[in-house]
């Protein structure tokens, strides 16, 4: 569920998703306005129609915003048919982003938008990161994601721990082989990112892979990873690849299999053991 947003020209208006406040009859309602020109945060709460209040937060009470990731597993009952009595579990991810402002003195989390759909969409990711992105750019507050302590662009990838970056050198060297050419832009994004000398490390492996047994070790690399570092894969790593395809002209067919990948990425996490 996504909630209301309007943007305006230095204004930002994110209010309770319609169809909640359809379902409550409008008996709980909140209105943030984040005001870049008075340089101000205004959350408005109304309860039970009559009982209102309001909150003002200047900009220069906000430490940073916080994006994070939680994901949750459920399990839902399928039957064959209407009249069959014969049913399965089946698992189904769910992912919440949350948007929230962290305060200077009390470090309170202020939720200003949540975003929840099923975890095989990019729909509330994407929602949710442009939002946050938006966010920042209104209020130019560090955007931060905590646990993570990595700069929002990724970053060095050498500051992540060791199996992370194991798995994301194997994600990119599967990216840049599709085309079977590793441009040069593409090998100064590599040893940008993973530091100098891991180009020419990735041409001397990727000549010798076999892509099959090279995405079963992806998967249980994946799998054992910490949580931490999987809410990584899941909401960073996208971005991440994109630029690195981006990097050089990217492709209709390029795109397609990053889409794949992202999938397999997902789908790693909530497989049976």
């Amino acid at each position: 569920m996504m909630p209301s947003i309007k943007k305006l020209d230095h204004r930002l208006i994110i209010s309770t998703p319609l169809l909640l406040r359809i379902v409550t009859l409008s008996l709980y309602t909140k209105n943030i306005i984040v005001d870049r020109q008075i340089q101000q945060v205004l959350i408005r709460f109304r309860y039970l129609w009559f009982i209102t209040s309001a909150e003002v937060i200047p900009f220069q009470e906000i430490q940073r915003i916080d994006y994070s990731c939680e994901s949750t597993l459920n399990y839902q009952t399928r039957y064959r048919n209407r009249n069959s009595s014969h049913s399965s579990s089946v698992r189904v991810e769910n992912d919440v982003f949350n948007v929230r402002l962290v305060l200077n003195k009390t470090r309170e989390r202020i939720e200003v938008a949540r975003f929840s759909g099923p975890g095989n969409s990019n729909i509330d990711d994407n929602a949710s990161r442009e939002f946050a992105h938006t966010l920042q750019q209104l209020t130019n507050l560090p955007l931060t994601e905590p646990g993570l302590n990595i700069p929002e662009d990724g970053g060095l990838f050498s500051l992540l721990e060791p199996d992370l970056q194991k798995v994301l050198e194997l994600c990119c060297m599967y990216l840049v082989s599709l085309d079977e050419e590793f441009t040069p832009d593409e090998q100064n994004w590599v040893d940008d990112k993973f530091g100098l000398g891991t180009s020419e490390r990735f041409i001397n492996e990727m000549s010798g892979i076999n892509w099959k047994i090279c995405f079963s070790e992806i998967h249980e690399r994946l799998r054992a990873l910490t949580p931490r570092d999987q809410i990584y894969a899941k909401t960073q790593a996208r971005l991440l690849f994109q630029k690195l395809m981006e990097a050089d002209e990217l492709k209709g067919i390029e795109q397609e299999r990053l889409d794949h990948l992202m999938g397999f990425i997902r789908e790693a996490f909530y497989q049976d053991e």
